[in-house]
Protein backbone atom coordinates (compact mmCIF):
# COMPACT_ATOMS: atom_id res chain seq x y z
CA UNK A 1 0.00 0.00 0.00
CA UNK A 2 1.59 2.98 -0.89
CA UNK A 3 1.37 6.14 1.53
CA UNK A 4 -1.06 8.32 -0.46
CA UNK A 5 -3.51 5.19 -0.21
CA UNK A 6 -2.83 4.63 3.44
CA UNK A 7 -3.33 8.52 4.37
CA UNK A 8 -6.90 8.08 2.46
CA UNK A 9 -7.91 5.44 4.55
CA UNK A 10 -6.77 6.71 7.52
CA UNK A 11 -8.89 10.22 6.88
CA UNK A 12 -11.64 8.41 6.22
CA UNK A 13 -11.33 6.33 9.59
CA UNK A 14 -10.53 9.54 11.73
CA UNK A 15 -13.77 11.30 9.80
CA UNK A 16 -16.23 8.00 11.10
CA UNK A 17 -14.65 8.25 14.54
CA UNK A 18 -15.51 12.10 14.85
CA UNK A 19 -18.96 11.56 13.31
CA UNK A 20 -19.53 8.54 15.95
CA UNK A 21 -18.29 10.90 18.61
CA UNK A 22 -20.67 13.73 17.53
CA UNK A 23 -23.14 10.86 17.74
CA UNK A 24 -22.57 9.82 20.78
CA UNK A 25 -22.32 13.14 22.49
CA UNK A 26 -25.88 14.05 21.11
CA UNK A 27 -26.55 10.79 23.13
CA UNK A 28 -25.40 11.69 26.58
CA UNK A 29 -26.07 15.16 26.81
CA UNK A 30 -27.87 16.92 29.82
CA UNK A 31 -30.74 17.59 27.50
CA UNK A 32 -31.30 14.02 25.91
CA UNK A 33 -32.96 13.90 22.54
CA UNK A 34 -36.58 12.49 21.98
CA UNK A 35 -37.07 8.86 20.42
CA UNK A 36 -37.52 9.41 16.57
CA UNK A 37 -33.86 11.16 17.23
CA UNK A 38 -32.31 8.82 19.56
CA UNK A 39 -33.20 6.06 16.56
CA UNK A 40 -32.06 8.05 13.60
CA UNK A 41 -28.67 8.97 15.34
CA UNK A 42 -28.10 4.86 16.63
CA UNK A 43 -29.22 4.03 12.52
CA UNK A 44 -26.59 6.58 11.77
CA UNK A 45 -23.94 5.03 14.23
CA UNK A 46 -24.19 1.40 12.73
CA UNK A 47 -23.76 2.62 9.46
CA UNK A 48 -20.89 4.81 10.46
CA UNK A 49 -19.38 1.84 12.46
CA UNK A 50 -20.27 -0.68 9.33
CA UNK A 51 -18.63 1.58 6.56
CA UNK A 52 -15.37 2.07 9.20
CA UNK A 53 -14.87 -1.89 9.33
CA UNK A 54 -15.62 -2.08 5.95
CA UNK A 55 -12.29 0.48 4.92
CA UNK A 56 -10.44 -1.62 7.85
CA UNK A 57 -10.86 -4.33 5.84
CA UNK A 58 -10.03 -3.16 2.49
CA UNK A 59 -7.15 -1.08 3.75
CA UNK A 60 -5.76 -4.97 5.32
CA UNK A 61 -6.68 -6.63 2.10
CA UNK A 62 -4.48 -4.17 0.20
CA UNK A 63 -1.72 -3.65 3.02
CA UNK A 64 -1.25 -7.87 2.47
CA UNK A 65 -1.06 -7.66 -0.98
CA UNK A 66 1.43 -4.79 -0.78
CA UNK A 67 3.76 -7.05 1.18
Amino acid sequence: MNLIEKRKYQEQISAYENMLDDISKALLNDNPPDEKTIRGLLAKSYGVLGTTKLLLNESEITMERDV
